[in-house]
């Protein structure tokens, strides 16, 4: 199973890219007939503008002269600074896609969220945002549902990258309610080093998607020489529940809350993940509320799991920490300054029960505040850590 996993990996992401390269000269084409458009306000950062009734033919650089459809946005070139704003309390169908050549600059992040009275909706039938090989955008204040879309290929934010080398930078998101996808957020990336860094995602809600609420994936882990995808992951106040798992997925788990792979460094924190499970189809597997593996630097603090279920007796919990999660070894404090961690007695693989209380993770063990025992259990088997299926990025018309 290993090694035809990594097979797929590679076969998917050569069509992703081959993909890209016949669509792209099509995107370019449209976009070269809009620059005059695009940046006839001048030379500085632009705000965009979406609304019911607007004009697709118009500049959209005004509420008066916006733009009608997510398609037309994702025609056109987002640089560096611009903010793309739909009219809130409206719903637009379709998906919006950031591409690689758009935003690009970390500390000018494209900008897309809501304007006017209450927050946008977009409803798409495959993936609601996707950040495409590029870096500096930031997501919020949005509602973003699925429609028809509950199936392992769709997330509501999606970023990919599928670069050969260096990670993208500062993609942000807060403030989001996302529902009724495969995955509420999901971040992927083709190779170990070319994934994504500095990724926040709080102040948000992920709820009511098939197989998961916020997961992170790369490539087939080697542990004779350790590759991470992304690096400075950070989920803060952060509710995941009711994404239930995949009833027909009988091969690996579904249904976990948040779930961590191909990570070097990553804090959640002041979190909660309740409800999830309970239909997954494996009788062998089954979903964690929060868990990691394959990473590194991992540090679950001041978080909730709770009434989350499994559909089977083998497998799941609240807390984990799986295959491959090697320890953090911080580095020595000064001796005038007290440190006030102290280590866990317990072996990194080593599971907890299920708790209902607040707690504290990281690589070389968890906390809580549960008075249940610890029990101790064999490593879970290779086949229980998966990779979500890759996502192929929209193109339009």
């Amino acid at each position: 199973m290993r090694f035809l996993r990594a097979a797929a990996v590679l076969a998917i992401a050569a069509g992703l890219v081959t993909g890209w390269i016949y669509v792209q000269p099509a995107v370019d084409s449209a976009t070269s007939k809009l620059v005059a458009a695009t940046t006839s306000a001048g030379s500085g950062p632009v705000t965009y503008y979406i609304r019911p009734g607007g004009n697709n033919a118009a500049a959209g650089t005004s509420p008066a002269a916006a733009w009608r459809t997510l398609a037309r946005a994702s025609r056109a070139v987002l640089k560096p600074g611009t903010r793309l704003l739909l009219l809130g309390g409206n719903k637009y169908q379709g998906t919006l896609v950031i591409g690689p050549r758009d935003a690009g600059n970390v500390r000018k992040p494209v900008r897309i969220g809501s304007y006017g009275k209450g927050r946008a909706k977009i409803m798409s039938s495959r993936n609601g945002i996707m950040v495409f090989d590029t870096s500096g955008v930031s997501i919020s204040n949005l509602k973003i549902r699925g429609i028809h879309a509950k199936n392992s290929s769709t997330a509501g934010i999606q970023m990919y990258s599928s670069r050969s080398k260096g990670r993208l930078g500062h993609v942000y998101v807060t403030k989001v309610d996302v529902t009724a996808f495969g995955f509420g957020i999901a971040i992927g990336a083709v190779h170990d080093g070319a994934g994504f860094r500095n990724v926040h995602v709080t102040h948000s809600t992920l709820h009511g998607n098939l197989d998961g609420g916020l997961v992170t994936y790369g490539p087939e882990f080697n542990p004779a020489v350790p590759g991470y995808a992304h690096e400075n992951i950070y989920v803060s106040r952060v509710r995941v529940f009711r994404n239930p798992g995949d009833p027909t997925n009988t091969v690996r788990n579904t249904g976990s809350g948040i779930e961590l792979g191909s990570v070097r460094g990553a804090t959640v924190e002041n979190s909660e993940a309740f409800a999830n499970g309970g239909a997954n189809g494996s009788t062998t597997e089954g979903p964690i509320g929060m868990w990691a593996y394959d990473s590194t630097r991992i540090v679950m603090a001041h978080d909730v799991s709770h009434g989350n279920m499994s559909a089977n007796v083998h497998d799941g919990g609240g807390f984990g920490l799986d295959r491959e999660v090697a320890p953090w070894r911080p580095r020595a404090r000064s001796a005038t300054r007290r440190s006030t961690r102290t280590p866990s007695s317990s072996p990194a693989r080593t599971r907890s029960r299920p708790s209902r209380q607040p707690g504290t993770c990281t690589t070389s063990g968890c906390s809580t505040t549960s008075s249940s025992p610890r029990r101790e259990r064999l490593p879970w088997p290779r086949s229980r850590c998966r990779r979500p299926p890759y996502f192929w990025p929209e193109t339009t018309t």
